[in-house]
């Protein structure tokens, strides 16, 4: 979550997992908490370049001392960056991609989430290195990098992505005086425009979809807790790891909504509205474990559920159909409600709303009213042709739970 107000002892202390807190009394100071890390950083621009200065961590640097650093830097911009050649202590004129990577990583991994780094690691191992081998970072030209992304024209969203990482490593490398100032052999090296793999369910795919969860539960083909997670997907428009590791302590039942202390975009609220309620009702407490959608080990969650949901999709006729689609069908139904942008944008925790319209044609609304309509569309096609109570209990009734072995994951 992002946040505008003033540095402070008192809130640099209270900035949570992945919180960045930027200075409303100086511009381009921050700081960022990942984990139990919290550290301050300069943000500012030289030569028509974003650049990232890390100050150092708290409580090494206190707030005062970090924001006085800042302004030190930010008085003296051309100071700080204006140099034709790096330091000779510092540069090292054989240092190669892989190299200059595996410091990145040490030294920029805290300001990431793990999930990225580990994307990161992944392209640089298997993309980058094994093209460009021992080549040293002060060799690298424009032509080679798109000699580079032009050997993955045939994927070409992997390509943009490499290539970006290949700009933020040499950034970084620059400041760092790890290698002399140089133009980033990125530059003028143009994104291939990538073809989305967005798909969206229709009236039809949802009535064939709810016929198939019914028979995989039939052929125990899919566990109660599994078919759970697909509908809470379907009924929330969330993403996978926000319902597969839902804790039963971050739901407020009586505003139906639930606390995600850290998702992709930090913080964020998940509207759940009744119908959801009424699934998240249905699945019984296991003693021990603060899931709702427990694993095979004691206090763990489910991790994955490709077998039954690959199962499910092919009866359905939704081969190619992602769990992560649910999500922008969700938005879809959403917006044939009427939601407008803003509304969908924070019932789906998108952290620009340019993302939001990227789901949406239609726009109109408020975002808990949203969530009930949204709930009531997909509900009224499906039928209630599913063994799942999807309908909202009577109130005051107590949910029936089902025999928690059926909520171990397959």
């Amino acid at each position: 979550m992002n946040i505008i107000k003033s540095i402070t002892q008192t809130t640099i202390k209270a900035l949570g997992p992945g919180d960045t807190i930027r200075d409303t009394n100086l511009r381009g100071f921050g700081a960022r908490r990942r984990k139990n890390t919290i550290t301050f950083f300069v943000k500012t621009r030289y030569r028509g370049s974003q650049r990232w200065i890390t100050i150092g961590s708290h409580p090494a640097w206190s707030a005062d001392k970090a924001r006085q650093r800042a302004s030190d830097i930010l008085r003296n911009v051309d100071k700080h960056f204006q140099r034709t050649v790096a330091s000779p202590a510092t540069a090292d004129p054989y240092l190669t991609f892989k190299e200059a990577f595996d410091r990145f990583a040490v030294a920029h991994g805290p300001f990431i989430k793990p999930r990225t780094l580990k994307e990161y690691t992944r392209i640089a191992n298997r993309v980058i290195v094994p093209y460009f081998k021992d080549k040293p970072l002060k060799d690298f030209k424009r032509a080679d990098c798109s000699a580079f992304h032009q050997s993955l024209i045939m994927v070409p969203s992997a390509a943009n992505h490499a290539r970006a990482l290949i700009s933020l490593v040499f950034n970084w490398a620059i400041i760092e005086e790890l290698i002399p100032e140089a133009l980033n052999p990125t530059r003028g090296v143009r994104k291939y425009k990538e073809i989305s793999r967005a798909q969206f369910l229709s009236q039809d795919d949802l009535k064939r979809l709810a016929k198939a969860m019914h028979e995989a539960l039939l052929r125990n083909e899919a566990s109660r807790i599994q078919v759970a997670t697909i509908l809470l997907l379907l009924f929330t428009g969330a993403r996978r790891s926000e319902i597969f590791t839902l804790k039963r302590n971050y739901v407020d039942r009586h505003r139906m909504i639930a606390h995600l202390p850290d998702s992709k975009t930090g913080k964020k609220v998940l509207h759940l509205g009744p119908f959801a309620m009424s699934i998240l009702d249905a699945i019984p407490e296991v003693d021990g474990n603060p899931y709702y959608m427990v694993g095979r080990k004691a206090g763990s969650c489910i991790s994955e559920i490709k077998k039954p949901w690959d199962k499910i999709r092919k009866r359905a006729g939704l081969e190619g159909f992602r769990l992560h689609d649910f999500r922008h069908s969700f938005a879809s139904f959403a917006g044939d409600q009427g939601a407008s942008a803003r509304a969908v944008g924070a019932l789906l925790g998108h952290a620009s709303i340019e993302t939001t319209k990227l789901y949406l044609h239609i726009f109109n609304q408020r975002a808990k009213e949203t969530s009930r309509q949204t709930g009531q569309a997909i509900d009224n096609i499906l039928s209630g042709a599913l063994i799942l109570q999807t309908s909202p209990p009577p109130s005051g009734n107590q949910a029936t739970h089902s025999d928690p072995q059926d909520h171990t994951e397959r």
